[in-house]
């Protein structure tokens, strides 16, 4: 089956050579540092799985990346974002089986009360043949500026395909990495790392799946319009045949919402009572100085006042801050 985009064509025999999976870092884009080297993926966010057999890395492509295909806007309009723009793939200058483009849309962040936030997305893609191996990579950099913090980091995937066999015999594992690029300095730095690898593994999870029910289907219609058409009713829940997971753990866990990870923490409930509490005693003590008449001297009863002032409103700041950075992180979309 032909591929759609012009940016490569459904032949294995004629992928690049490539020594190394860094070579992907070769591919440069009009995005410049926006997609992060392959060796700043370090962080693995799931078990490998396995595709089904006699799929190959070319049909990874064609029936869930291509241009057109409907895999990606599925899994954004499961996430409830809208107004999704998708630009086909467009060449990489001297380079052939590769591409960039960039993803645009409207999601609701529920740490913000449901308020619409635009979402920006750089991807670049290759097939390349890495020392015998054929090999699909894909690689998401995505930011969410209106939201706090939002400029301060990107979060980045690189999804892999790699193959063995051929033909019927064929199989292909998928990897996912993450990584969240910093842009500028923050004292949230740590936690806003940890928590958007948490969910990005989450995120990618859903997507090997719904990557796993399109081939199973396609496979079962034996390609041509049958296929597109299984793709185009691809769902995200699971299906009676399984990816089988390399650590022999279910990769397919139910998909939390952002919020989560955090929130069902005890230091969050720990955090916010301690804030709250800080906060109650500095607005009575505020109180407290406004109406009392106690104070030996004008000047005392000024200082004291003008005290509990500051201190309640350098607490509230705090408090207010704390949960916005709360529902801001555990909110960042990954990189899909």
């Amino acid at each position: 089956m032909p591929f759609k985009t012009a940016t490569a064509e459904n032949d294995i025999s004629k992928l690049p050579t490539a020594a190394t999976l860094n070579d992907f870092s070769s591919i440069v884009t009009q995005y410049g540092t926006a997609l992060s080297n392959y060796t700043c993926f370090e962080k693995e966010v799931m078990a490998p799985v396995e595709m089904p057999t006699g799929k190959t890395v070319m049909d990874v492509f064609g029936m869930c990346f291509d241009d057109g295909t409907p895999l990606l806007e599925k899994y954004h309009a499961d996430r409830k974002d809208t107004d999704q723009k998708w630009e086909n793939w467009r060449p990489v200058e001297g380079k052939s089986f590769c591409g960039q483009r960039e993803f645009s849309c409207t999601t609701p962040v529920k740490a913000m009360m449901g308020k619409l936030y635009s979402y920006y997305e750089y991807e670049r893609y290759a097939l390349l043949n890495v020392g015998g191996t054929p090999t699909l990579m894909v690689q998401f950099s995505s930011q969410l500026p209106g939201v706090m913090f939002g400029t301060a980091f990107r979060s980045e995937a690189l999804a892999t395909f790699s193959q063995t066999g051929s033909g019927a015999e064929a199989k292909v594992t998928m990897r996912a990495f993450a990584y969240v690029q910093f842009l500028k300095s923050v004292l949230v730095k740590g936690r806003i790392n940890s928590t958007t690898i948490s969910e990005l593994g989450e995120g990618y999870t859903k997507l090997s799946k719904m990557i796993f029910a399109v081939l199973s289907r396609v496979q079962k219609s034996n390609g041509g319009v049958a296929a597109i058409e299984a793709a185009e009713h691809v769902t995200s829940e699971p299906t009676a045949e399984e990816p089988k997971s390399q650590f022999h753990a279910d990769p397919f866990v139910p998909y939390m919402q952002f919020p989560s990870v955090v929130k069902n923490s005890p230091l969050f409930y720990i955090e916010a009572s301690v804030e709250t509490l800080v906060l109650v005693v500095s607005l009575y003590g505020l109180l407290g100085s406004m109406w009392t008449r106690k104070s030996p001297t004008a000047f005392s009863a000024f200082s004291s006042l003008f005290i509990n002032f500051l201190c309640t409103v350098y607490c509230l700041l705090a408090f207010i801050s704390s949960q916005l950075l709360i529902g801001t992180i555990t909110t960042a979309k990954d990189s899909m």
